[in-house]
């Protein structure tokens, strides 16, 4: 527990804290610390150069949710996990590409 807190309306005003007492501190307070995930921008359609896509569910096997190319209808990669959508999308323009013969 931050030994600068002792009551929880109180802020730590200590210059340093180490993560287990910040993560106290906040779950003192009512807070959970969570991790940003860093933001994955999707690379451009590799068949017409757009970068607009919609996310689509799959209701064959094998199911899950993918992203497809608004222009083209080029489909990315299907994944179980929505937070994993973009990266199954360059995963599938970078293959497609590879291919190909084309450099990313």
């Amino acid at each position: 527990m931050c030994k600068h807190i002792e009551e929880p309306h109180q802020i730590c005003n200590a210059t340093q804290l180490t993560f287990e007492e910040l993560k106290d501190a906040a779950e003192k307070l009512g807070y959970n610390l969570v991790k940003k995930k860093e933001h994955m921008p999707i690379k451009p359609c590799p068949i017409c150069g757009k970068k607009r896509t919609e996310i689509w569910h799959s209701t064959s096997e094998p199911r899950g949710d993918f992203r497809k190319c608004k222009n083209c209808e080029f489909k990315g990669g299907i994944v179980t996990k929505k937070s994993n959508l973009n990266q199954a999308w360059n995963d599938a323009v970078d293959r497609y590409l590879k291919e190909k013969g084309e450099k990313k």
